[in-house]
C-alpha cells in the first residue's frame, strides 16, 4: 500500500503542485465556503491519479505485480484520504491562529462536515471511475464539479442548531460515512476487476 501510494504522489506531482497551492489559497481566506471548498477540492487529488494510471497503462504492469485489485483501488482512497484530512488540519490551525490573533469567529463542525462531504464525493464518484475510466467519465467529471459546488453550498447554508444536535449529527454523518466508504471500496473493487476482464 505504502508503495502505491508513494507510486501514485511521484506521478502527479507536478500536476498537484498547481491543486496543493490553490487548496493553501483556499484553506487561509477567512472564509467559510473558502474553508468548506479547499478540504472538497482536495478529494480530486485521486482522479488525477486514475488518470494518470490509464495514460500509462499502470494497470497491466499491476497485472504482473504481486497486488491484487483491493491493493490498487484502496490506494487511491487513502490517496484521498490523506489529502483531504491534511487539508482540513491545515485549514482548522490556520483558522484557529487567525482568530486567536484577530478575535475572529470560525466553525469547526462546519469544516469537519465539509472534510465528511469530500469522503461522501469519493465513495459516490470513485466506482464509476474506476468502472468506465477517466476518459468516459468526463460526464461524471462535470456532475462530480456540481457536487462539490453544491455541497459545498448546502454545508454552509446549514442553519445554528443547537450545538449538542450538531454535535449528534457530525457524529451520525461519520458512522454512515464510513459504513458507505467500506461498500464503496468494495464496489469499486468488483468494478475495477471487470473493467480488466
Amino acid at each position: 500500500m505504502k508503495a502505491l501510494l508513494i507510486k501514485d504522489i511521484i506521478t502527479i506531482w507536478k500536476q498537484m503542485k498547481l491543486m496543493l497551492a490553490l487548496i493553501l489559497v483556499f484553506s487561509v481566506v477567512s472564509s467559510d465556503y473558502q474553508n468548506i471548498f479547499a478540504v472538497v477540492y482536495a478529494a480530486l487529488i485521486p482522479y488525477i491519479a486514475i488518470a494518470y494510471d490509464e495514460k500509462s497503462k499502470w494497470n497491466r504492469m499491476a497485472a504482473m505485480l504481486p497486488y491484487s485489485a483491493k491493493d490498487i483501488v484502496w490506494s487511491k482512497y487513502v490517496l484521498g484520504f490523506v489529502f483531504c484530512t491534511a487539508t482540513l488540519i491545515l485549514t482548522v490551525t490556520i483558522r484557529f491562529a487567525v482568530s486567536t490573533v484577530c478575535s475572529e469567529t470560525f466553525d469547526v463542525l462546519l469544516l469537519v462536515l465539509g472534510y465528511i462531504g469530500a469522503i461522501l464525493i469519493m465513495d459516490i464518484s470513485l466506482p464509476l471511475m474506476f468502472r468506465f475510466g477517466v476518459e468516459k467519465g468526463r460526464v461524471l467529471m462535470i456532475f462530480l464539479i456540481m457536487l462539490i459546488c453544491g455541497g459545498t453550498t448546502a454545508v454552509v447554508a446549514i442553519p445554528q442548531m443547537p450545538n449538542t444536535n450538531i454535535f449528534i449529527a457530525v457524529l451520525s454523518a461519520f458512522a454512515v460515512t464510513i459504513v458507505l466508504t467500506a461498500l464503496s471500496v468494495w464496489i469499486s473493487s468488483k468494478l475495477y476487476l471487470k473493467r480488466e476482464n
